[in-house]
């Protein structure tokens, strides 16, 4: 924490806000040049926001708003500021958007490598697809999109480009599936 001198017509023009809350009995400033301890404010970036969000709803099955996961942003981004503490962290606000809450789950999925995007120059031929598609499922993958272009992407007639999100387990599942499909195919994580 850290600690600043302000004067007491400082205080009270910094406090306006909670002026209408009765004091506390015996509650009165003791001198006139009093100290108060303004709490040390921390900086995380909207990644670890983000992941916040998305441990707390995939670990604790608790749904907050950025700013009331912010508290457990700042455990994860500074780890070494509250290593050997111990803390307690605030949780609040659901009122977050269900496509924002989306948006940051899948993305939470990309980085955790459990969600890829693999890019394919494939033969524009009958069963490609098909054959892609169980290489996928044999390795235990999902299949979540799946974009074929064979007009305008592609470099010949006989070609085509397909772009695959497929869902894996974690990292190790994801380097199998893209290795199954290595084996026939030219790959491309993007």
């Amino acid at each position: 924490m850290e600690k600043i001198r302000i004067r007491a017509e400082e205080f009270s023009r910094r406090i306006w806000p909670i002026r209408s809350i009765p004091p506390r009995p015996g509650m009165e400033m003791a001198s006139e040049q009093p100290e108060y301890v303004v709490p040390e404010v921390l900086v995380v970036p909207e990644h670890a926001i983000e992941e916040a969000i998305g441990l707390l709803v995939e670990g604790a099955k608790v749904v907050a708003e950025g700013a009331g996961a912010a508290g457990v942003a700042a455990l994860l981004h500074l780890p070494g500021l509250f290593r050997g503490k111990k803390v307690g962290v605030a949780i609040t606000g659901g009122n977050i958007d269900a496509r924002i809450l989306s948006n940051v789950l899948l993305r939470n999925l990309l980085r955790d490598g459990r969600l890829l995007r693999l890019h394919l120059q494939i033969p524009d031929r009958p069963g490609v697809l098909a054959d892609i598609a169980g290489k996928i499922g044999g390795s235990g993958g999902n299949i979540i999109e799946v974009s074929h272009q064979r007009l305008f992407a592609a470099s010949s007639v006989q070609a085509a480009e397909l772009e695959v999100m497929v869902e894996a387990r974690d990292p190790a599942h994801a380097n199998a599936i893209v290795n199954a499909l290595s084996e026939s195919y030219a790959v491309r994580r993007v």
